[in-house]
């Protein structure tokens, strides 16, 4: 398994996971 690949992958998830609570908080705030 190509491990840099695996890496990217999580980094991706957790960008998406990052931006989705972003997301909520601002839509909490406002």
């Amino acid at each position: 398994m190509n491990k840099m690949e695996t890496t990217k992958k999580q980094e991706k998830k957790q960008r998406m996971f990052d931006n989705g609570i972003l997301r909520e908080i601002m839509r909490k705030i406002k």
